[in-house]
């Protein structure tokens, strides 16, 4: 497979539109938490374990989006 196909499936799948909500959903809870959590003197390892958390669910997110078959519509036996 070359890299064309493998970019038009990753569009056809929907796996940048994915990355490009997981990464501005995940920047919004980095500010949130770096700007509210030290004005509830919440610790610094709580700010840390979010950020670590976003991190790694990042490519988690995308790896389901990926590994998610098309949505076609399947045709019931007997019709």
């Amino acid at each position: 497979m070359n890299a064309k196909n493998i970019f038009t499936e990753l569009k056809r799948r929907n796996v940048y539109r994915a990355a490009v909500a997981y990464g501005v959903v995940a920047w919004f809870l980095m500010q949130l938490t770096t700007q509210v959590f030290p004005f509830f003197e919440i610790p610094n390892s709580a700010v840390r374990f979010v950020v670590i958390a976003l991190a790694v669910g990042f490519p988690i997110a995308n790896s389901d989006k990926l590994r998610e078959r098309s949505k076609l519509r399947r045709i019931p036996a007997g019709s």
